[in-house]
């Protein structure tokens, strides 16, 4: 049976993003599928997915991160200043509808990393746990899926009316926020003179964002059942926040397969 888990896990970890892509689509033509997914139900999803990220973190993971201070404070400094400022430049450059400029705002507000990791500190050592906390990742990535599925059943009427431009529109303004965030956060490392191993990783996570989180913040506080009544539009604030669920997933893949793959050709030598 634990075979059967692990090889399911493996496969829905190594392919995330069309798994994600693939709930989107289902979610579109069959939307009785994804129906269910609203509300509380929705809040709890990311509780589950940002558990499962955190049992992956252990205590030695913290510790070496408070030998360098500085560094996490940069980093942080890059991640809550970067992303929100530049979403909101680009509503501006693009000239977004409002609700559809608090959706990806709020994308830019949600940083990528959590670390719940208080069930990974007492119960790590437990060979049972290890071989749930291998599955974990799996287990993020079906939330996401019933999160993106969830929203795209509820933007379903706007999409169908505004067609394929606001799509285009919206991955527009996704492409440029996460591109800039990976070029921004990469320039911060480059000026303060960090190793090559830290400025990917500050590129990476200044880039990706939390879009879950977005989402769910979203449709709890500016696309409730009660705005929604009083303003249709007001759904479209969770499309880009759906959108960048996948996107980010995709570009955060595809850009550490490209740094895999330079170090392979250098030799490693960076």
């Amino acid at each position: 049976m634990f075979k059967i888990i692990k090889a399911i896990s493996r496969l829905l970890s190594n392919y995330a993003s069309p798994f994600v892509i693939a709930s989107a689509i289902v979610a579109f033509f069959v939307p009785v599928a994804f129906g269910w997914v609203h509300g509380n139900v929705s809040s709890i999803i990311l509780g589950v997915i940002m558990l499962s990220m955190g049992l992956t973190i252990s205590m030695d993971d913290v510790r070496n991160l408070l030998k360098q201070p500085f560094h996490i404070l940069l980093g942080a400094v890059a991640q809550y200043t970067i992303m929100p400022f530049v979403a909101f430049g680009l509503t501006k450059v693009f000239g977004l509808d409002p609700y559809l400029a608090v959706g990806i705002i709020l994308v830019g507000c949600c940083p990528g990393g959590v670390s719940s990791n208080l069930c990974n500190y007492f119960l790590g050592k437990r060979a049972v746990f290890k071989e749930i906390q291998s599955n974990m990742p799996a287990v993020s990535v079906i939330g996401l899926m019933l999160i993106v599925g969830g929203v795209v059943v509820t933007v379903r009427p706007q999409l169908l009316t505004n067609g394929l431009s606001l799509i285009f529109l919206v991955l527009a303004v996704v492409f440029c926020h996460n591109a800039l965030g990976y070029v921004l956060g990469y320039s911060v490392g480059r000026l303060f003179k960090f190793n090559t191993a830290k400025k990917r990783t500050i590129a990476i996570e200044v880039g990706v964002q939390n879009a879950g989180m977005a989402t769910v913040l979203a449709m709890a506080f500016f696309a409730n059942p009660e705005n929604v009544a009083a303003n249709p539009k007001a759904v479209l604030c969770m499309v880009p926040c759906a959108l960048s669920c996948a996107y980010h997933s995709i570009s955060g893949t595809v850009l550490a397969n490209i740094f895999a793959w330079w170090d392979k050709k250098s030799g490693g030598k960076n």
